[in-house]
């Protein structure tokens, strides 16, 4: 696991093929929590990857677009009208997400909206789903999110592009990037503001929904994110990026609930600095260390249906911080032999006010990783990683710290040269969140960290030169999950859950210019003492994609996803519908520089919910342009 650098077959081979005039941009190698080295890779688990050029095929105008579509994920919006992740059964504050090495979970939640994350900079993304190396610490317990951001190697390169849509919806981003000599910078911004979203037509109306517009679903979003590189030497980086994220958005209201929350946040801000130095030294030892700071406002009021702060219910404000640090040590034995040592450290903190007449409340916490991780090549054939963790969270105001040691195994092995297997097996564990452990209403400082034995074996199969298939079973045991009942109960630990499935996929090319790709995913998630299955996870995904790239430069793009019914938080327990949408996307290429497009989405105008209460969008159409600089 400590190499990455193939294209993995979680991932389309052909999707950097889409646009060959485009230069691509290599890959930021400070951004990877892994050494990238001209290695072959052999990565024991299985790993998704998506390259700037899908995302932009694809149309996904947020990271959770961009992920949506993984085998194994499900992203949906719903309560705070917030858009997370699930790996696998696993929610988001225990999935560990990652922009360039750094962790940019929310202190106090442990989740992270990814609305709040631009696209416009991504390189790729790297998705680890089943048992993560030790090099990764504490709290990968539901996989790993890894967002890697652009890098220029040319004197010049950039992008504009804007959009328009249907209730006031436009989005404008602008990228540039330059090298001069020892010296390279990459920039961008974004501006994206809307009324909100129509809901379908078939929606039925009711007390507080009228069918039409969806209520306080409008947005207002600015970020701006900086990065600049200087090489010492050809073996030595050193990289410093700042960024700055500050929204204003409505939380739709459950339509079903008697007194729905007129909820805004008024103030949705983020800024961070990071900065990271990495070194070869010599032909045997390599060096990376991280700095990094990521900040974080929000100010939430509840008001009633007038939406008149004079008459709000209250006026909260959460002002997080997270401060940390990693330093990995490797090195290389041989081509096909390497060990790595390092350490995590990370404190999160919050101060919070829940009125502005009441006093402000500080808690912090601090998280250390102290690993070592090891991969040897016995045979030609045959790859092995080893790897064990020290995990230490040090919470304020508590007796003693918690603490958990976490071993990893995984096996590669190559039976013929198409076919290759996987085996893999770790314990992880993800501590107790600030809110977990401190919330006035809902929290429970005894709480033991979540601790889960997590198994993987995977068939990767390269039919032909264009066409490859992929099957994945895994098997997650976790103890201690941290649940609650519902709103008003406390957190608690569960005994035993059952998360458990199996993953396929096929993807292809036909007569040169046709990609297509179909995965399907099963998942079993429940609570093996009383069967209890754990809300919002569907056992059945489907995911399908067909994209046709005409010699005149004519591109369509057409994609579709099933979802099974998934079942509500306790006590109701209700099975919500299972809902099959599809989107279409159109783009022309002109002079090389010119690139105009038109999107629609949920094409079929279909009526659904993600979670109870909160319908989606009905259909809804884009057209813009890019321009390449």
């Amino acid at each position: 696991m400590i190499s990455f650098c193939a294209p993995t077959l979680g991932t389309s081979i052909f999707a950097d093929e889409l646009d060959t005039t485009e230069s691509d941009l290599p890959i930021y190698y400070l951004g990877e929590v892994m050494v990238v080295g001209e290695r072959t890779q052999k990565p024991p688990t299985a790993i998704s990857e998506i390259t700037a050029k899908t995302i932009e095929f694809r149309g996904a105008n947020t990271v959770g677009e961009a992920l949506s579509s993984i085998p194994g994920a499900w992203v949906s919006t719903g309560d705070k009208n917030s858009t997370e992740i699930k790996l696998r059964g696993f929610s988001s504050e225990q999935v560990l997400i990652l922009v360039d090495g750094r962790p940019v979970n929310l202190p106090y939640y442990g989740d992270l909206d990814l609305t709040s994350l631009p696209v416009s900079n991504i390189s790729k993304i790297k998705v680890i789903k089943g048992p993560a190396a030790s090099i990764y610490g504490a709290n990968t317990m539901g996989g790993v999110v890894n967002i890697v951001t652009k890098r220029t190697a040319q004197k010049r390169t950039g992008d504009l592009l804007f959009s328009f849509g249907q209730a006031h919806t436009w989005n404008s981003i602008l990228n540039f990037g330059s090298k001069i000599q020892n010296l390279d910078f990459w920039f961008s911004a974004g501006k994206s503001k809307s009324d909100g979203f129509y809901v379908s037509h078939d929606f039925q109306p009711g007390k507080w929904e009228d069918g039409n517009l969806r209520e306080n679903s409008d947005y207002d979003r600015f970020n701006l994110d900086g990065k600049l590189n200087y090489k010492f030497s050809p073996k030595t980086d050193l990289s410093l990026s700042l960024g700055y994220f500050n929204g204003e958005k409505g939380l739709p209201g459950g339509v079903n609930e008697d007194l729905p929350r007129f909820w805004r946040f008024v103030e949705w801000k983020r800024r961070y600095f990071d900065l990271a130095g990495e070194s070869y030294l010599g032909t045997k030892w390599y060096l990376k260390a991280k700095l990094y700071y990521d900040g974080c406002k929000n100010r939430l009021i509840d008001y009633d249906s007038t939406y008149l702060y004079e008459n709000r219910n209250y006026d909260s404000i959460h002002d997080s911080w997270d401060l940390g640090g990693n330093l990995l040590w490797e090195l290389f034995w041989s081509d096909n032999n390497q060990s790595a040592w390092g350490l995590n450290i990370r404190e999160d903190g919050i101060d919070k006010r829940m009125d502005v007449d009441e006093e402000w409340e500080t808690h912090k916490t601090t998280t250390t990783s102290i690993f070592t991780q090891h991969q040897i090549e016995p045979f030609k054939r045959l790859s092995l990683d080893i790897g064990l963790a020290l995990n230490i969270l040090a919470p304020g105001g508590l007796e003693k710290p918690k603490n958990s040691l976490d071993p990893s195994l995984g096996l590669w092995l190559t039976v013929a040269e198409p076919l290759r297997l996987r085996l893999a097996v770790s314990r992880a564990t993800r501590f107790p969140t600030l809110r977990h452990l401190y919330s006035i209403d809902s929290g429970n400082p005894d709480l033991k960290p979540e601790k889960a034995v997590k198994l993987e074996a995977g068939v990767e199969w390269q039919i032909s030169r264009y066409l490859q298939t992929t099957v994945d079973l895994f098997r997650n045991n976790v103890k201690d999950l941290i649940e609650r009942k519902g709103r008003g109960y406390t957190y608690s630990n569960l005994d035993q859950v059952i998360l458990q499935g199996i993953e396929t996929g096929i993807r292809g090319r036909l007569m040169g210019r046709v990609d297509f790709s179909v995965d399907y995913a099963y998942l079993d998630a429940y609570e093996q003492n009383t069967e209890y299955w754990l809300p919002y996870r569907p056992s059945h995904k489907i995911d399908y994609s067909v994209s046709y790239l005409l010699k005149f430069g004519l591109s369509i793009y057409l994609s579709g996803q099933y979802v099974s019914r998934r079942v509500t938080p306790h006590p109701e327990s209700e099975l919500l519908s299972p809902y099959f949408v599809t989107s279409l996307k159109l783009s022309q290429k002109i002079f090389n520089r010119f690139h105009p497009f038109i999107e629609i989405k949920n094409l079929f105008d279909k009526n659904y919910e993600e979670e109870k209460g909160f319908p989606m969008p009905g259909r809804t159409s884009f057209a813009g342009m890019k321009i390449t600089i």
